[in-house]
């Protein structure tokens, strides 16, 4: 039997509101998939990564050490 998933995750983005909020947004529509205004990135990262969302765009962290003197 196979063991794959049968939909696609929807994939979401953050993106920042001028308020300085964040909220999490669908990629091919750009519409807020939640009425939540996160205070910071990192919550609503872990929010949608909490319900299957697939996060897109996302920096990745630097390696530690990289870029510091």
């Amino acid at each position: 039997m196979e063991d794959t998933l049968h939909f696609k995750p929807r994939e979401v983005s953050i993106r920042q509101l001028a308020d300085g909020h964040f909220r999490l947004v669908e990629c091919q529509t750009t519409r807020a998939i939640t009425p939540i205004a996160f205070n910071n990135r990192k919550a609503a990262r872990n929010w949608a990564a909490g319900r299957g969302f697939l996060l897109v765009g996302e920096p990745e962290k630097p390696e530690p050490g990289i870029g510091r003197n």
